[in-house]
């Protein structure tokens, strides 16, 4: 594993596309438990990721077996970003562990996921679906993999509350269109930066619940 800075990621849209990430380009994982006594392990690869289902496959690599006891943490590195997480074992045999998805992962500070700053003369715009159906068009002050913030006049701040889920149904940025997005922080724009009544929303992007 890498010296460098690790961070949490607790956000499960990111955490699901960093496992599918791993899954397609069958990046090696190391697999233990009490590594510091035992000094066992077993590499394999994630061979496959049920979103719907929240488990990840893992399958031994050629000559090893997974010795592990399902009652006990389960740890995992990957070189992938120099992942590393832990996780609970589900169902499994020698060659193949069925896996829950893990709710925290660490990885390296690798500043990938870069925030794109529009600025407050924003031209991007997004729409979102509102109660009943009803749709808003908001400017974006910034976007990220995993969230976004809009700006919007006093009038329709008041429409938005924290935890609120809102649909993205069309958007000048094409990779978020069909995206949930919650709501995380409100605020007013300090009005040194812009002399209109002008507010901000935070959100970050989730899963969709399936039915």
């Amino acid at each position: 594993m890498s010296d460098n800075e690790k961070i949490d990621i607790a956000n499960a849209h990111v955490i699901r596309k960093i496992l599918k990430d791993i899954s397609l380009g069958k990046y090696p994982v190391r697999v233990w438990q009490n590594i510091e006594t035992t000094h066992k392990f077993t590499d394999g690869y994630v061979i496959g990721y049920r979103g719907t289902e929240a488990k990840m496959v893992v399958k031994a690599g050629k000559g090893e077996k997974f010795f592990f006891e399902k009652s006990k943490e389960t740890f995992f590195h990957s070189t992938y970003k120099d992942l590393i997480f832990k996780s609970r074992i589900l169902n499994g045999d020698l060659y193949e562990l069925v896996l829950a998805k893990p709710i925290i992962v660490k990885i390296d500070e690798l500043r990938e996921n870069t925030r794109k700053n529009f600025g407050l003369n924003t031209y991007q715009t997004v729409t979102l679906i509102m109660k009943e159906g009803q749709e808003l068009k908001v400017n974006v002050l910034d976007v990220s993999e995993d969230g976004m913030c809009i700006l919007l006049a006093k009038r329709y701040f008041q429409l938005f509350s924290e935890h609120q889920v809102f649909e993205v149904s069309k958007s000048t940025l094409p990779q978020i269109v069909g995206k949930l997005a919650c709501v995380k922080n409100m605020a007013q724009v300090d009005k040194v930066l812009t002399s209109e009544n002008v507010f901000r929303i935070g959100f970050e992007f989730v899963d969709r619940v399936e039915e």
